[in-house]
Formats: structure tokens, C-alpha cells, sequence
């Protein structure tokens, strides 16, 4: 629940089937919409940790959770990180990928049909 791995990240981008980078946003934040959820969180029990800590009576509660929600918000911030990082790989792999496969395609006439014109790879 906290770390998204990187295969399951490229496993939600291939499944969209599109090379469309606005199609593969989508994709990337309906993975990563848990993990913006838990910085959030985070960040509350951050805030909460805090004024525990200041009242010296909360102190011992709020000391270990100030200090387990800065870890927690720490680890999921760099998942973020490398979510965009895989993310703008995965992107500009597929442009590469997309444009390559444009490239090896060129029109050719029948001679059934002048008009009817089939798209096929170069020889």
C-alpha cells in the first residue's frame, strides 16, 4: 500500500493500449490517486504529532508520531517522484515507439483501384 513498484506503474500505462500521453496522465493519477491520498494523511498526522508534542503531556504520543508521519510522507513523496520519473520514460519510449512504427508505413496504389490505397510496411 505504500510503494507502488515501477512494473505495476508500466503494467497500468500498457493497459490503456494508447500511446496518447493525456491517455496516459489519466492512467498514471488513477494509480498514484492512493498514494497523493496518503501525503495528505501524512501531512495531518504530521500537524496532529506536532501539537501533541507541544502540549508536554502528549508529548510521548505525539514525539513518535510526528516522527513516523514525516518518515511515511517522505517514502511517499519520493514514490511520487519516481511515478513521474517512470511516467515521463513510459511517455517519451511510446513517442519514439509511435513514430518509428509511422515511419516504416508508406501509401501504395492497387492496380485494382487507382483510388483504393493500402498502408503496408517498406520493403
Amino acid at each position: 500500500m505504500i510503494t507502488v513498484p515501477q512494473q505495476q506503474l508500466v503494467g497500468a500505462l500498457k493497459a490503456t493500449g494508447s500511446s496518447d500521453p493525456d491517455v496516459l496522465f489519466a492512467a498514471k493519477e488513477a494509480t498514484m490517486k492512493v498514494q497523493r491520498q496518503l501525503k495528505l494523511v501524512a501531512t495531518g498526522f504530521m500537524l496532529f504529532g506536532a501539537v501533541l508534542t507541544i502540549t508536554l503531556l502528549g508529548a510521548p504520543v505525539g514525539l513518535p508520531l510526528l516522527i513516523g508521519a514525516y518518515w511515511l510522507r517522505r517514502k511517499v513523496a519520493r514514490n511520487l517522484a519516481d511515478a513521474d520519473a517512470t511516467y515521463g520514460s513510459y511517455v517519451a519510449h511510446a513517442r519514439s515507439a509511435a513514430s518509428t512504427a509511422d515511419s516504416r508505413l508508406v501509401g501504395q496504389v492497387t492496380t485494382e483501384s487507382p483510388h483504393r490505397v493500402e498502408i503496408g510496411p517498406l520493403p
